[in-house]
């Protein structure tokens, strides 16, 4: 079972991996980080996100048994190209996504949208020394989460192997309450999960 996490920074894509991750037998896990290491390519160029996102599908593709947990794959770049391109609509987000990706396909996954505003996103990373980067510009950010809304709404069309998909505004919830909706959801989709330490 592939799980892939998207959302804005801050929104605890990292948190609630490494929560789950204390919560699951040994041998039943392979998390894959944002950033994979030894991916070839410059970081300022999308070449090298692409390449990040093949290797991360390879290893997904590769585990026979057990759950993955991604942190980020097209997701997030799909919304970081929309946002520089200004895009609208869905219909538009579409046809990014087509120039973008072409005919490529990923592996079956489970999406879990981490929603929260974008206020709450600058403000959980104003102390982080990453002012610099374009996620925390605020106008940037905003229309990140306009973009990420509109992904998550209109999934489906994007990504027909999506096999189910769950949002939580994860500024009205604590933590472990994240946590537990999260694992009664994978619970339901995956039920010989169950009894295991998910």
């Amino acid at each position: 079972m592939n799980v892939i996490f998207e959302g804005l920074p801050g929104a605890g894509k990292s948190t609630v991996i490494a929560a789950i991750q204390r919560t699951t037998e040994n041998g039943q896990l392979l998390v894959l980080d944002e950033f994979l290491n030894h991916i070839p390519g410059d970081p300022r160029d999308i070449a090298y996100f692409l390449n990040n996102e093949a290797e991360k599908n390879e290893r997904m593709k590769g585990r026979a048994s057990g759950m993955v947990l991604c942190d980020r794959l097209w997701q997030s770049t799909l919304v970081y190209n929309a946002v520089a391109c200004n895009v609208q609509s869905p219909d538009e987000l579409l046809s990014l996504q087509k120039i973008i990706y072409k005919n490529k396909t990923f592996e079956d996954y489970i999406y879990v949208y981490l929603s929260l505003p974008s206020s709450m996103s600058l403000s959980r990373h104003s102390n982080t020394g990453m002012d610099d980067c374009i996620w925390f510009n605020p106008t940037f950010n905003s229309r990140a989460q306009y973009i990420y809304e509109m992904l998550y709404d209109n999934l489906e069309r994007f990504s027909p192997n999506v096999i189910s998909k769950i949002r939580i505004q994860t500024d009205q919830k604590t933590e472990k309450q994240v946590l537990a909706e999260i694992i009664g959801f994978l619970e339901s989709i995956c039920p010989d999960c169950r009894g295991k330490k998910l």
